[in-house]
């Protein structure tokens, strides 16, 4: 058995598909074929396209180095959102965070189009 297996009748294409990804990538992964066999099994995701919104009114990210240095983002802040799904999830969720950190929080579709339609609302 091999790690990686090509079935071009299921998918049309010639991307190689890992063992432990048989049905593939959903078409919004930008992933595809980048997936490796090896792949830890937290690291196993589709992540689709990253959507970056510009905000005037977040402030910058500072932090301070273990050396007491000072450092302060010279990125515009910005609110970034994607959908992403595990491997064994049913369905995709959409992240929604502060920029390239890891703070924010995952909303189900359901949740992510209750707040666009609040938003809307207001």
């Amino acid at each position: 058995m091999t790690d990686t297996t090509i079935d071009r009748k299921a998918t049309g294409s010639d991307v190689p598909r890992v063992f432990w990804l048989p049905q593939g990538c959903p078409a919004w992964c930008v992933r595809e074929g980048q997936h490796e066999p090896s792949s830890a099994l937290d690291d196993r995701d589709h992540d689709g396209e990253g959507v970056e919104i510009v905000t005037s009114l977040m402030e910058t990210d500072r932090w301070i180095d273990r050396d007491g240095t000072y450092h302060e983002s010279s990125d515009s802040p910005c609110l970034t959102l994607y959908l992403t799904q595990g491997f064994r999830e049913a369905e995709p969720h959409v992240w929604l965070g502060r920029g390239q950190t890891n703070n924010g929080v995952d909303l189900t579709l359901g949740e992510a189009r209750q707040l666009a339609d609040r938003l809307v609302e207001i």
